[in-house]
């Protein structure tokens, strides 16, 4: 069995995720067990584009997402049709543990799988588990025409639902005022037994019960961080981002 922190400590991990509870979950998983370096998207494109942008060593991925949902993105990895390699660890999350779902998700050579709701115990485990005993890889057949149409279509649902709400991306990063710059120059996850009073929230602040205890701007008074403090580890909370 390998040490997982050390493991994790040099690991690029991506959750792929449309549930923000997971997210945090699988976050404060992860940071717990000393990884630092961890991505998010809300779906199989946004996915794809972050294997484009990043060297990624590990994804952790949800099935029920849209558009691109996670076997088309673990297909698309396979495939070849990523910028990740094509024997990318990949552990999948779904909230449907019938078998044509796992027996997918093996033909597709996923690494892992776990139903929801997923314990922190079972998460580290399977993570433990792919890294302590690597299987040799042989590439799945997948229709790379098919997969390659899905991503296509997916990437202009995408772009069409952003242009609907007014968010042309481009445009809003090329507007970005350098004050804005400089804000998020200034945001960083800390260990929430490095909080300190003043400390902006850049998130919301969700326990494991999917409750929001404190919403993203709140400025940390005393009493605040003297109960994440207290309370943080019980409520699965490991680290917060914060604007310093």
């Amino acid at each position: 069995m390998v040490n997982l922190s050390v493991l994790l400590k040099d690991l690029n991990v991506l959750i792929a995720e449309d549930q923000t509870f997971m997210v945090e979950l699988v976050r404060g998983v992860l940071w717990q067990n000393g990884c630092r370096k961890i991505a998010v998207a809300e779906n199989g494109v946004k996915a794809v584009e972050t294997l484009e942008r990043d060297q990624i060593d590990l994804v952790i991925c949800d099935i029920n997402m849209d558009p691109l949902n996670g076997l088309q993105f673990l297909a698309a990895v396979r495939a070849g049709l990523t910028d990740a390699a094509v024997d990318l660890p990949i552990i999948m999350l779904t909230g449907h543990t019938e078998d044509p779902m796992i027996e997918a998700s093996r033909l597709l050579k996923a690494n892992g799988f776990l139903g929801k709701p997923v314990s922190a115990a079972d998460l580290t485990s399977e993570i433990n588990r792919v890294f302590s005993t690597p299987a040799p890889f042989e590439a799945p057949r997948v229709d790379k025409t098919a997969v390659y149409h899905a991503i296509e279509a997916a990437r202009a649902q995408v772009k069409a639902e952003e242009h609907a709400l007014g968010l042309d991306l481009a445009k809003i990063n090329q507007a970005e005022s350098g004050s804005q710059k400089t804000a998020n120059s200034n945001e960083e996850w800390v260990d929430i037994a490095d909080l300190e009073v003043g400390h902006f929230l850049v998130e919301d602040v969700i326990s494991l019960n999917g409750q929001k205890m404190l919403s993203a701007g709140t400025a940390l008074d005393n009493k605040q961080v003297e109960l994440i403090k207290r309370d943080g580890a019980r409520l699965g909370l490991s680290a917060l981002k914060v604007r310093l």
